[in-house]
């Protein structure tokens, strides 16, 4: 049964720092039954519960809650720096971007460790750019995975993260997986042949024989890689 819209909680919990990582929940409903990861919480966090939000006041949804990890940064310029440094499970060359530091994703992943075995109803992850290709990873992880929502993932920055998602999803046959990307993302990609769109295409073609109607792949029209945050997230949203 719908939850009432009356009785639909509007606000998240307060930020808790831990080291330098952040952690808020936002549960609409008094007892969830799912709960979904969203990383960059700083950056795609409010994006995710407004749609949460107006998805349970419609009646679509009505079991959600959503547990958001960001990072303890004031500002811009430092959160982009954390961002490369830890949800990057390698060493790669990313000064173009302005990343001086990365590989330090084993942090992340055992500070998320830590929130599998408090959450026993954790079902889901959802990234965005950066923590999208983390999440091809840290899917794996999860024992009752249900979804996995990627927006403009990089898939230019290691191929082997495609194996690694593909294998999750094979091991669990009923797994959902939204994939976006921006109509604008057409740039040349770094490391790959292709752009972020003809990237998510080859990963979609390449997964939809065995996926059928659980893939949801959307290039999102006149969307850069920013706007993606927004128009991309009320489907993401749809598909819990």
């Amino acid at each position: 049964m719908a939850a009432a819209p009356e009785t639909i909680r509007l606000n998240p919990s307060g930020l808790e720092a831990r080291g330098p990582f952040t952690l808020r929940r936002y549960s609409p409903v008094p007892d969830p039954k799912r709960t979904i990861l969203v990383l960059d919480d700083n950056l795609v966090g409010d994006s995710a519960i407004a749609a949460l939000r107006a998805r349970t006041v419609s009646g679509l949804l009505d079991d959600v809650e959503l547990l958001l990890v960001g990072f303890d940064a004031e500002n811009f310029g430092a959160l982009h720096a954390m961002r490369g440094e830890y949800l990057t499970f390698g060493e790669y060359d990313l000064g173009f971007a302005g990343l001086p530091a990365t590989g330090s994703a084993a942090q992340l992943t055992e500070f998320l460790g830590g929130l599998l075995r408090e959450e026993s109803t954790l079902v889901g992850v959802l990234g965005y750019s950066l923590s999208a290709s983390f999440a091809m990873r840290f899917a794996g992880q999860l024992e009752g995975l249900e979804f996995v929502g990627l927006l403009s993932a990089p898939l230019w920055l290691d191929a082997g993260l495609e194996d690694e998602l593909a294998a999750t999803l094979q091991a669990h046959p009923k797994a959902r997986l939204y994939l976006a990307v921006g109509s604008l993302e057409n740039d040349p990609a770094p490391f790959r042949p292709g752009s972020m769109v003809s990237l998510a295409e080859a990963l979609a073609a390449r997964l939809a024989p065995a996926m059928e109607e659980r893939l949801d792949f959307l290039i999102l029209p006149e969307s850069d890689h920013t706007a993606v945050i927004v128009t991309g997230m009320d489907r993401a949203i749809r598909n819990l």
